[in-house]
């Protein structure tokens, strides 16, 4: 019996918030709505950065590197 271990592929799922006025189409100044994600991470990939940095050591650049390389 032969066993291999493989990785799905991984595709990250990016969310677009534009806040945009509904009658003219002008961009506006405004809230977000509840639940919405601020920041450029959500939370798993926060996770998932912070234990590279912490567990690994990995500094802004390899961080940086590891995200072009593997999420692209």
């Amino acid at each position: 019996m032969l066993q291999v271990a493989e990785l799905p592929p991984i595709e990250p799922a990016v969310v677009e918030y534009r806040l945009i006025c509904d009658e003219c189409g002008e961009k506006v100044c405004g809230q977000l709505l509840a639940g919405m994600l601020r920041g450029a991470c959500g939370p798993c990939l926060r996770a998932v950065l912070s234990f590279l940095a912490s567990r690994y050591q990995f500094g802004k650049r390899p961080i940086q590197s590891w995200l072009s390389t593997c999420l692209g």
